[in-house]
């Protein structure tokens, strides 16, 4: 099956999905929208610029990056306001002190695998001192890794607190706030989600119920998920 296939081969632009905002996208762009006012802006895996839809345009410049041309040439049509460039986290072709905000939302599981020193290092070097990365990623916890069906049929990976703080501190990036984040809702949310994307090949509609649940519970501490926010010093 294509959903078993690697990584590269396996994420290709779905229609019915990729041109449709989640709720993922719109809570993400809210904890985003602080730091980006008058900044240069990168955002890392913005695969077809999903989340760029929400953000305000305010950023003296964004740019967005993705290994895969397709989406890419997507969010280039779809949101012409914003660049957007095929790059790969592990070099980016930026100049060093170049960017004050980077954000990574749900992407670090996905770059290939022992490649994340090297990411945080990238990440450091393009980051103006004083500048803010923001990211997200699955927990490595018992009822995190149950949640998840991909942890157990594409390797999806998870991470620990402490793995993040070695990657992080390693680079010489200091984390100013950790949280978790998503519970029960937001696990059914992503499975159905992703069943009906990658099996249906379609959408999964959410209803106004979900959609309050969903809310409610990003605003609240979760165990699914883990929040950062670090600082350049």
């Amino acid at each position: 099956m294509k959903l078993f296939q690697d990584e590269a081969k396996r994420r290709k632009v779905n229609p019915a999905t990729d041109t449709e905002e989640s709720i993922w996208h719109k809570y993400n762009a809210s904890v985003a929208s602080n730091y980006i006012k008058g900044k240069k802006v990168l955002d890392i895996g913005c695969w077809s610029g999903q989340m760029e839809y929400f953000l305000p345009n305010t950023p003296e410049l964004l740019v967005g990056i993705d290994p895969n041309t397709e989406a890419i040439n997507l969010a280039k049509r779809r949101i012409p306001q914003f660049q957007f460039k095929v790059a790969r986290a592990e070099k980016l072709p930026f100049a060093n002190n170049y960017f004050d905000t980077v954000l990574m939302f749900e992407v670090l599981e996905h770059l290939p695998v022992n490649s994340e020193p090297q990411v945080f290092v990238e990440i450091n070097r393009v980051l103006k001192k004083g500048g803010i990365l923001i990211m997200s990623t699955p927990n490595k916890t018992p009822l995190a890794i149950l949640l998840d069906p991909a942890y157990f049929l594409i390797n999806h990976r998870h991470y620990s607190k402490d793995e993040l703080t070695k990657f992080i501190t390693d680079s010489n990036l200091a984390i100013k706030n950790f949280s978790t984040k998503w519970g029960y809702f937001s696990a059914f949310y992503s499975n159905l989600s992703l069943f009906y994307k990658h099996i249906l090949k379609s959408r999964f509609k959410c209803s106004v119920w979900l959609h309050k649940k969903l809310m409610s519970e990003y605003q609240n501490p979760g165990q699914l998920g883990l929040y950062l926010i670090c600082r350049k010093e």
